[in-house]
């Protein structure tokens, strides 16, 4: 599950890996077809949870979206982000 803002952060994942590797646009919209398939329900956040998240955390309102989702779903939290990352190893501890 992810917030609906990942659709936009895929978006601009393929749109700068295109401007940057033009030659290889056709195999990046390729992949970000792949996207569109992948089964990941998106879940509306509680905003004003995730702005308290943010400044609890020091994250930005966008990683707290994910980590709100994940602490109220109790679920895990696939991320590359290393401070989104240690903050929901943190949280997750006690």
């Amino acid at each position: 599950m992810a917030p609906a803002l990942i659709e936009f952060e895929i978006v601009n994942v393929c749109l700068t890996k295109m401007r940057r590797r033009a030659k290889d646009r056709d195999a990046l919209l390729a992949d970000f077809e792949i996207f569109s398939r992948m089964d990941i329900a998106i879940r509306d956040v509680n905003v004003g949870g995730v702005l308290s998240l943010a400044e609890a955390t020091d994250l930005t309102g966008y990683d707290a979206s994910y980590l709100w989702l994940a602490i109220e779903f109790d679920a895990e939290l696939v991320t590359l982000d290393k401070q989104l990352n240690a903050v929901f190893e943190r949280l997750r501890a006690g």
